[in-house]
């Protein structure tokens, strides 16, 4: 549309100059012209920031719940216990049930860096599938909150690995990764 208006304008242009319309014609029609190349770019402008609003709006309560499960989990002491370094989750249908729900919604409203990060920490939780969240998974959670706080506009500045992980679990930096585990580890934010 917005070519088309162009291609309006400059053959309106043309046909002005060649035909001799007096200046006044021509200026108002630049006016005109300008007034309503202006309004569209800016309604479209405006549409876009709604959209991205609302949608915005709708990751918000998406991430927030995931966080709230994760929150309750990590922190809640009927919950969590420490066994030699890992860390016991929740009864397996409730988890299973939440992260089904968070995947669903994840599909739908997370930024591609946000799936991916979950995809692969999803990836690790089913060949493991022990029960156990270890260091290597605990490190791939973190890198999923990494993603879904860049994906909400945080710049994650200065955070390194476990700095988020550290707000969960007291002796995180004390914790280390099987041997025999992946080499390739989440060193950070995303």
């Amino acid at each position: 549309m917005l070519f088309g208006l162009l291609g309006l304008l400059v053959f309106g242009i043309y046909k002005l100059f060649v035909e001799g319309v007096p200046s006044a014609i021509v200026v108002a029609a630049f006016t005109l012209t300008g007034g309503l190349l202006a309004q569209t770019v800016g309604n479209s402008f405006q549409r876009k920031r709604e959209i991205e609003s609302n949608l915005r709006d709708r990751k918000i309560t998406v991430y927030e719940q995931f966080m709230v499960f994760w929150f309750d989990t990590l922190l809640n002491p009927v919950k969590r216990k420490a066994i030699h370094g890992a860390l016991e989750l929740p009864d397996e249908q409730e988890a299973a049930k939440k992260l089904h729900e968070f995947t669903r919604e994840v599909i739908l409203w997370g930024s591609d860096d946000v799936v991916k990060a979950y995809s692969e920490w999803r990836r690790l939780i089913a060949k493991r599938h022990e029960g156990n969240a270890s260091y290597e998974t605990l490190q791939y959670l973190e890198r999923t909150i990494f993603a879904i706080r860049k994906d909400l506009g945080y710049q994650n500045r200065g955070l390194r690995k476990n700095d988020i992980l550290a707000l969960f679990i007291n002796d995180i930096d004390q914790m280390e990764a099987p041997p025999g585990g992946r080499s390739e580890r989440p060193s950070g934010p995303a």
